[in-house]
């Protein structure tokens, strides 16, 4: 938001360059992003107002914070007691004002300037306004634009022989209600939005933008100026739903001042008679359903040293609060008052003042944090998050660290065909005010978010990339209300060129689909669960997926599955080689691997329990089995088979060969294993070994259909 130096001279006395109130706002936590010097000597200063500083939407809010950081007076504004511009009571019926909706409008006050001639503003009103960016439209309207910009509460001007009545009532919109607005537009109001009416009809949306039928125009000679509090909430639903933003809107949603509506009336007032002629009425119609309330909150003076980090002064502190307009009772020095804590009063216009450690921000920012020492905290004890899998998701994400994978983080906005492209049997959770046409819909997956970051560093020369992202991924609701939304957490990781750096004593080899599966079950295992990666079956027990035939490429993808301690096997995710289509769609020429875990689905699993046993003290004995197994049938199975089958004997299983021949039975291939056995207590013996094997040979032949290709050779001991 942009705000005129010389417009803030108006409230403080300043002799500092741009610069260094620049700097002097930033450290009072309102970080100044540009400075524009002029031509005449003046500068811009643009500043970042966050939304729960709706106070420093106005000249005069930035002006007491420059008071404040440079320890100066301010100036009181102008409208506050002293502009009361008065007439004798005219003939013509002062509107009636009536609230029907409190619980949305606070407050309500009109002022009436009769006897304006409307035209264009002066130069020096005209060019204010263009300083900060804002067009002049005619003396009317660039006087109530002034005392908004000025004093930072919306000002509306109605036309007062419009009105009809001439009435005001403040109450919500009927069924099927429309208003035609100041930009032309006709717009259809809900039920229970809040509008402003006359007698007859609606004539403005209330804190988001007035009618056209009661606009002032060249013809208008009475005005009737509006200046209201309004329910944040009421307004920000409001300005959504009909896709209408304005200055206004955005103050109000935010929150407005309650007690500076009679003030911004009168400062407008006397700017439009200054710039328009005419005569205002002495007196303001002003309706409040509910009476003034004063905040007010205790401050410790220990508590405050505790969360600052260092010991102030009472005084300091009274002081810091005084100079930011609070009012300070109590304290040290005063007989009978507990000289541990002030009682502090809250200016209505800081909404964002709720709690004692809001004020402690408050001393603190005013005595600069540069001043507070810096020092490590106390931690007392180890601490822990109890959030449920915690640590099981910080163990995966410590083994793809270990890994050299990265961590991205991504933005929770889709497109709709991202999502079908990874989960098309979901339906994505529409945005009703998405910031962006590619992205409006919440994520399903992590996977188009994480592939926009690979094909970001792809694209710019890096082309060997290893990312992984944990987030929360969004749905609808199975059996819920269609309102529901249900949120996941999930994994997801990325792989991408070599997978190491080329060396002298080593050739370089890109990534394939058993680094990405080697990868994952290395992170399940660390993390305390057993894990296999077994392809998608067709009646869907296994893996199944729709998803593997659009975006993945199903020659090269397979599921992932953990087994429970009770021997349930369980679907967490899919990995495999992203489909070529999908690549270009990502806008990535190079092959990429990618795998995705519902890390939900992951933490319900029981961990097995960490057993530790003693080195071996007795050698093992390795054995090579040939076989001839039917084509497709996965390693993991045949690895289970014969771990099942010599469960205390078993200590590896090693698949180093695959043999394809002609020669071989139509629909097999030739894996060839390497079997470690070992006794704990003894060395085992040959016969005990060849038992062993024959063991595991019949349990293959019965379960799998597995034969022997050839006799075993002795692998050494």
């Amino acid at each position: 938001m942009k705000f005129a130096l010389s417009w803030i001279r108006e409230f403080v006395e300043i002799g500092e360059p741009a610069g260094e109130i620049a700097r002097r706002l930033t450290d009072a936590g309102l970080p100044v992003e540009t400075v524009t010097a002029l031509a005449d000597g003046d500068a811009v200063l643009d500043v970042e107002v966050f939304p729960n500083r709706p106070d420093a939407l106005s000249v005069y809010g930035i002006a007491r914070e420059v008071a404040a950081a440079l320890r100066r007076p301010l100036a009181p504004y102008a409208a506050a007691a002293t502009a009361r511009p008065s007439v004798a009571p005219s003939a013509t019926p002062r509107p009636s004002l009536t609230i029907e909706a409190p619980d949305l409008c606070g407050r309500y006050s009109a002022l009436i300037v009769r006897g304006v001639s409307v035209g264009p503003s002066p130069d020096w009103l005209a060019c204010r306004l263009l300083s900060v960016g804002l067009r002049p439209v005619n003396n009317i309207v660039d006087a109530t634009n002034h005392a908004l910009w000025e004093f930072g509460h919306p000002l509306h001007a109605f036309d007062l022989d419009t009105l009809k009545g001439p009435a005001i009532r403040v109450r919500r919109a009927v069924a099927q209600e429309s208003i035609r607005t100041l930009d032309g537009q006709m717009r259809k109001l809900e039920a229970g939005m809040l509008v402003i009416g006359d007698a007859d009809r609606g004539v403005a949306i209330a804190g988001v933008m007035g009618g056209a039928d009661t606009m002032v125009t060249g013809a208008t000679t009475s005005i009737l100026l509006e200046s209201a509090h309004f329910d944040p909430v009421s307004v920000r639903r409001t300005s959504r739903r009909l896709g209408l933003s304005t200055d206004a809107s955005y103050r109000f949603e935010r929150g407005a001042d309650i007690e500076a509506t009679v003030t911004a009336l009168r400062r407008s007032a006397e700017l439009i008679v200054k710039v328009a002629g005419g005569m205002a009425d002495p007196v303001a119609l002003d309706e409040r359903p509910r009476p003034p309330q004063t905040r007010k909150l205790t401050l410790r003076v220990s508590r405050t040293a505790r969360v600052i980090g260092a010991a102030v002064e009472p005084a300091i502190i009274a002081a810091a609060l005084k100079r930011l307009e609070f009012t300070v009772s109590g304290g040290p020095g005063l007989r009978g008052a507990d000289p541990d804590q002030f009682e502090v009063g809250v200016p209505s216009h800081r909404l964002d003042i709720e709690r004692e450690v809001d004020l402690i921000e408050e001393v603190a920012r005013s005595i600069g944090y540069d001043q507070v020492p810096e020092r490590l905290p106390n931690i007392a004890g180890s601490g822990g998050v109890s959030r449920a899998g915690h640590r099981v998701e910080q163990l995966l994400r410590r083994g793809l660290e270990s890994a050299g994978c990265s961590e991205a983080v991504t933005g929770s906005f889709s497109t709709a065909a991202g999502v079908a492209a990874f989960e098309p049997a979901i339906t994505p959770v529409k945005l009703a005010n998405p910031i962006a046409a590619d992205q409006d819909v919440l994520r399903a997956g992590l996977l188009p978010g994480l592939l926009a970051s690979v094909a970001h560093n792809v694209n710019r020369g890096r082309r060997d990339v290893r990312l992984f992202e944990i987030g929360q991924v969004f749905r609808r609701g199975d059996d819920a209300p269609p309102a529901h939304v249900v949120e996941t957490r999930s994994l997801a990781v990325a792989l991408t060129g070599a997978v190491r750096p080329a060396h002298w004593q080593e050739r370089s080899r890109e990534t394939g689909f058993y680094d990405m599966k080697g990868l994952m079950t290395s992170i399940l295992d660390e993390a305390g669960l057993a894990a296999s990666i077994e392809a998608p079956l067709a009646d869907g027990t296994a893996g199944s997926d729709p998803a593997l035939e659009s975006a993945w490429d199903p020659g090269r993808s397979a599921s992932i599955v953990c087994v429970t301690p009770y021997g349930r096997r369980v679907v967490v995710g899919r990995l495999g080689a992203l489909a070529r289509a999908s690549g270009s769609q990502a806008d990535l020429k190079q092959e990429v691997f990618v795998a995705e875990m519902d890390l939900t689905v992951v933490f319900a699993i029981p961990g097995r329990a960490m057993l530790f046993h003693p080195l071996p003290r007795y050698p093992a004995v390795s054995r090579d089995l040939s076989l001839i197994v039917k084509t497709g049938r996965s390693f993991a199975e045949l690895e289970r088979v014969i771990r099942e089958a010599a469960p205390d004997r078993v200590v590896s299983v090693t698949l180093f060969d695959r043999y394809e021949s002609a020669n071989l039975p139509p629909g097999t291939e030739g894996l060839s294993l390497n079997v470690v056995y070992q006794h704990p207590d003894r060395t085992l013996a040959s016969e005990e070994v060849m038992e062993l094997q024959q063991r595991i040979l019949e349990s293959l032949a019965g379960r799998l259909g597995v034969v022997l290709r050839e006799q075993p050779t002795a692998g050494g001991t």
